[in-house]
């Protein structure tokens, strides 16, 4: 199966899509023929998203979407259907030393990239389950892969909530995934 046959006529979901990965993969998606919702805080990064797809003759939508918030990504995720594609994108990163920053620093930090993700797992798989199929993929930057004391707490998390997700995709299941993208 080619790349574009793979994905055209998907929908995909992107958090985070305003800029960086999210924006990158969402015009990537676009241009292999997916309809690709942008879902970001940052409306005005996000509509630019837009209109370069659209120009370039891809299908692309945005909608207002707060990770942290449950209920809003529930709301969201259930509006879209069907859900083939969920990538869990949204993130941010703390750096710098640790006395430059204050409580509400690291809380935001937590709330969008861990709890973000959580909201995603929970509510892209209870709909996805309904109605039979769907992936969702969670994405980093290389800034996760950089060591610092706050990470390091956050994956002993992630690998103690997620174990099963992770455990249940083989490698060819992702290499299925996101070879279509390019990726390897």
């Amino acid at each position: 199966m080619d790349q574009v046959s793979y994905f055209s006529g998907k929908t995909a979901l992107i958090t985070g899509g305003a800029s960086g990965i999210g924006a990158a993969l969402a015009c990537r998606l676009a241009a292999l023929g997916a309809q690709v919702i942008i879902s970001d805080i940052q409306q005005d990064l996000a509509t630019q998203v837009v209109s370069q797809i659209q120009e370039s003759g891809g299908r692309a939508s945005f909608v207002h979407l707060d990770v942290r918030n449950f209920d809003q990504f529930f709301q969201v995720i259930s509006e879209i259907s069907p859900l083939d594609f969920l990538f869990n994108n949204a993130g941010i990163g703390v750096g710098g030393y640790f006395s430059d920053h204050n409580l509400e620093d690291w809380k935001a930090a937590i709330d969008i990239n861990l709890f973000g993700v959580f909201h995603g797992l929970q509510c892209g798989f209870q709909v996805m389950k309904r109605q039979g199929f769907g992936h969702i993929i969670n994405t980093a930057s290389m800034a996760a892969l950089v060591p610092s004391p706050a990470k390091l707490k956050l994956l002993w998390w992630l690998e103690r909530l997620f174990p099963s997700l992770l455990c249940r995709l083989s490698f060819k299941q992702m290499k299925k995934i996101l070879q279509p993208l390019g990726l390897k």
